[in-house]
């Protein structure tokens, strides 16, 4: 099956609540007009296919704000928690969520994270706090239960008074916000088939349109689908957003074979900085 067949039911996407987005279409560029951050055609290939066959329907959006959440034990000891018969997160991807809370932590200051899941990322948000002069705690989830337990978590934070959770989807929030962060970090969940491996995506679009990330030297991480880092179409259309420095960390984890949550070999933590807004003129 090539990428170009797979039936991702194309969503409009300029639909979403308050979007702004362009999508991410790069027409001429791949087969089905769509960007993804890697250009290895066999891994989208394979990962889309396998997460199409999770999904009940095209999108998953009406139901995740009051889905119920299940919190399991999996098989092999892991905690898990799933929504909408999806898996959002376990407790394997401690490490890596560890390095990305680092690098959105990196000028200290206004953090701004999407997706409080099992609260990984934001509780070394807090444990960096000091030392990294952390001003302000953002934390946007769409799920009602998920948000409750952000909630009870915020009043065992002793600097609680500086730690604000939204209840809402991103692209209803984030227009909401008029203040630059200094570090951003998105894990969220791709709630439309189409948004399979490139959710990031659209989000990087708004966020830069509202040039809601410090210029030059505010930082942008997220949660990357791909095992062999960025492709170059992804490449160039980071520099189209205008962000003129990126890198990537590789995260090793301890692979195990009978694993029964989501893992590779290698999670990639990204950084992206240098960031130049065009003129409005």
């Amino acid at each position: 099956v090539k990428l170009s067949e797979l039936k991702l039911n194309k969503i409009n996407i300029g639909t979403l609540p308050n979007a702004i987005f362009k999508s991410g279409k790069m027409e001429g560029k791949k087969s089905d007009g769509l960007l993804y951050m890697t250009d290895d055609k066999e891994f989208l290939t394979e990962k889309i296919a396998n997460r199409l066959n999770c999904y009940s329907e095209d999108s998953l959006r009406k139901n995740w704000k009051t889905a119920e959440v299940l919190r399991e034990t999996s098989s092999k000891g892991y905690e898990v928690i799933k929504i909408c018969g999806q898996e959002v997160m376990s407790n394997l991807q401690i490490p890596y969520m560890k390095k990305l809370a680092e690098i959105c932590s990196t000028n200290g200051g206004r953090i701004l994270n999407i997706g409080y899941g099992l609260g990984l990322a934001d509780d070394f948000i807090e444990q960096l706090r000091i030392s990294k002069n952390i001003t302000e705690h953002h934390i946007i989830e769409l799920n009602d239960s998920i948000y409750q337990s952000a909630v009870q978590w915020r009043e065992k934070q002793s600097d609680k008074e500086h730690i604000f959770i939204y209840n809402g989807s991103w692209e209803e929030i984030l227009p909401q916000f008029h203040k630059p962060f200094d570090g951003v970090l998105y894990d969220g969940y791709p709630l439309e088939k189409e948004l399979i491996c490139r959710d990031a995506i659209p989000f990087l679009e708004v966020i830069i349109e509202k040039k809601l990330v410090v210029e030059k030297n505010g930082v942008i991480t997220f949660f990357v689908d791909s095992v062999d880092g960025f492709g170059k179409n992804f490449k160039d259309y980071l520099r189209s957003l205008g962000i003129h420095n990126y890198s990537i960390e590789t995260v090793s984890m301890e692979y195990q074979a009978e694993a029964d949550v989501l893992q590779y070999k290698n999670f990639l933590a990204p950084t992206l900085t240098e960031i130049k807004y065009k003129s409005n003129e």
